[in-house]
């Protein structure tokens, strides 16, 4: 009889196990989502509408997915200035810039799980069929390493221009070089990106966007995504605005006509159909096969790391690692927007939200403009890191601050990795670098502003009031410093003497306006010199008015190109070129000024014109300073 009780209580257990294991997420699991969602809302309604309550952004939105569907959604703001249309996140279409980088995440996971692409370790160039990538050093370059931007490129400004159509000859000439990193790191760059995407079109033997609007797009229901133009004008395209002074505007280019072989200029798409492509990468796939279990195995794992906890790399997207978790993330940055992806792969939920970000080039008011993008993204994904304690999240504590010495070597000023090595566009990155602050406060480290940074594993330090972390690097081979961020994509290193901080630009504006004075002697009887002489100081300030001129036109190195070539920039590279002989025709002149007795005015003219020659000595030194420092050869 015993014997007969047990058989319908065993069965009884295995049917519920059978209906555990295919039943829904179990009501603690239901419940952290909830958890969840309420507090994306309350970040939403807090940063993204104050954003626009406070009048520093003309529109703001977000989407958050959690399960495979959307949640919810906000919106805040219009479409344009003087229109009474609201931001929709169901028909206005916003520029994606770099986030439609992950439509090559994906079709790259696609054609690996397709056996198209054998693996991503092997070289691009077994894939590519009309161009050759050179070699990195004498080694072949891994899909891998340009995936997760740690081939070495060096960081280019360029333009696709008519080369869009020839883009073999585009990658010829735009091949920016390799700065030597040997994976060490990460340096984000568009070069790569654009090659990986031709890597698809030349496996797949489809243009990029026919490629993606047939595998991705359709399959997904994403029919509010365009990667080139339509013959219709299309409508309800936002144009950002500073509240404050709404004739000033800022919206995205117009998209290219033709489909080509890699990825070029913007795309556009809606916040719901972004919420879609969301719903397939997060899980679970339902009835679509776009994106399946492999290739999210693929896309999100880490494939690069720049130190224990610094920044990471998936396929195409950055990782963030918290404590018990790694978050995927990847932004988009263009003209008048600022948009970001956020995805929580083990909660299967994550946000994608935008916001307008229109800055006026001088005179810029903070108070009319956006905080950092890092501060924004910081805030949008506190309610994926912080601790939960309704939910019981185990959240891992970090250890009390206490100042070790050894962090002293950590302190000062570090510059962008991901810059110009090669040429007069160095003087670009010099320009206007990226930098990074580490100071002490107390008995911590603080990161740009931010404070409570403390040691969480050796030469890796985390606060439990920001998402951000960051390593120190040292590379083995050299001895040389680098520092990681995780939410940042690239690496920093300390500066050289010209990239210290403004330095170079105090100096350029010391030089130009003691060049430009050269100007006054283009009046004859000024000072009392000879006609060759005031030939050499009014030539002298010509050529730098030219640079200036063509510095301007070029809109701050904007992308004003024909062919691939920003002609401005050749201007400016031309001009450079043309302070070795104004210097060498000033030397001349004032040598023979010099050993002639000048009285009176004629005296100050003299010096005035020794100044000028000086200025334009040190000018000459250091646009080939520019040239030749951090140089490394094109392999």
């Amino acid at each position: 009889m015993p014997v007969v009780r047990a058989r319908p209580i065993v069965a009884a257990i295995f049917l519920a196990v059978l209906i555990a294991a295919g039943s829904p997420p179990s009501a603690a699991r239901a419940q952290t989502q909830d958890s969840l969602e309420k507090r994306v809302r309350e970040q939403t309604e807090t940063t993204l509408g104050g954003l626009v309550r406070e009048g520093r952004s003309s529109f703001a939105a977000a989407v958050f997915v959690s399960g495979g569907v959307p949640r919810f959604s906000a919106s805040y703001g219009t479409e344009a200035p003087g229109s009474r249309v609201p931001f929709s996140v169901d028909s206005t279409l916003i520029d994606l810039n770099s986030i439609n980088k992950i439509f090559t995440a994906i079709a790259i996971a696609q054609l690996v799980d397709r056996g198209k692409i054998a693996s991503i370790d092997d070289p691009i160039n077994k894939y590519l069929k009309h161009y050759r990538l050179p070699l990195a050093f004498g080694h072949e370059v891994s899909i891998r390493a340009i995936a997760t931007h740690s081939a070495g490129f060096d960081l280019p400004a360029f333009g696709a221009g008519k080369l869009e159509s020839d883009p073999a000859r585009f990658f010829d000439q735009r091949f920016p070089g390799y700065f030597r990193n040997d994976a060490l790191f990460s340096a984000y760059e568009n070069y790569g990106p654009k090659l990986l995407a031709f890597m698809v079109a030349e496996v797949s033997g489809e243009a990029f966007p026919r490629y993606v609007e047939q595998s991705i797009l359709r399959p997904l229901g994403m029919d509010h995504t365009y990667l080139v133009a339509t013959p219709r004008a299309l409508e309800h395209r936002f144009v950002a605005f500073q509240v404050k002074a709404p004739t000033i505007t800022d919206g995205g280019p117009p998209l290219k006509a033709e489909a080509s072989a890699m990825l070029v200029g913007t795309s556009v798409s809606t916040l719901s159909d972004v919420a879609k492509m969301m719903g397939a990468l997060l899980g679970p796939d339902g009835a679509q096969d776009a994106v399946t279990e492999p290739m999210r195995r693929l896309i999100f794992q880490v494939l690069q790391t720049n130190g224990e906890r610094g920044a990471a790399h998936g396929l195409i997207f950055d990782a963030v690692r918290q404590p018990g978790k790694t978050l995927f993330t990847h932004g988009g940055v263009g003209p008048g927007i600022n948009c970001m992806m956020d995805l929580d792969i083990g909660a299967e939920a994550g946000v994608f939200f935008c916001y307008a970000n229109v800055r006026v080039r001088f005179d810029d008011n903070p108070a009319d403009s956006p905080p950092a993008f890092e501060d924004i993204g910081g805030r949008m994904l506190k309610p994926f890191t912080a601790c939960a304690a309704d939910t019981g999240d185990d959240c891992t504590h970090y250890p009390a601050p206490a100042w070790k010495n050894a962090w002293n070597a950590y302190l000062g000023d570090y510059v962008d990795s991901a810059r110009h090595h090669h040429g007069f566009s160095r003087l670009r990155t010099l320009l206007h670098p990226t930098f990074l602050r580490i100071e002490r406060e107390g008995q911590s480290l603080k990161l740009d502003g931010h404070a409570g940074f403390v040691e969480i594993s050796p030469g890796s330090f985390g606060s439990p009031s920001y998402t951000e972390t960051f390593s120190f690097i040292k590379d083995p081979a050299t001895g040389k410093l680098f520092l990681s961020t995780s939410d940042r994509p690239s690496a920093y290193e300390r500066p050289s003497l010209l990239e210290k901080r403004n330095f170079l630009p105090r100096l350029l504006a010391v030089l130009v306006a003691t060049a430009l004075s050269g100007g006054l002697f283009a009046l004859p009887t000024k000072y009392g010199i000879n006609a060759r002489a005031r030939l050499a100081a009014v030539g002298y300030a010509a050529v730098v008015a030219c640079s200036i001129a063509s510095l301007f036109g070029l809109r701050a190195f904007g992308a004003s190109y024909f062919e691939g070539i920003s002609w401005p920039l050749q201007i400016i590279r031309v001009c450079g070129f043309l302070t070795i002989p104004a210097s060498v025709v000033l030397i001349y002149q004032v040598h023979d000024i010099d050993r002639r007795p000048l009285t009176g005015i004629a005296r100050i003219g003299r010096l005035h014109l020794n100044v000028i020659c000086l200025s334009a000595v040190v000018m000459t030194l250091t646009l080939l300073a520019c040239n030749l420092i951090s140089f490394s050869p094109i392999t």
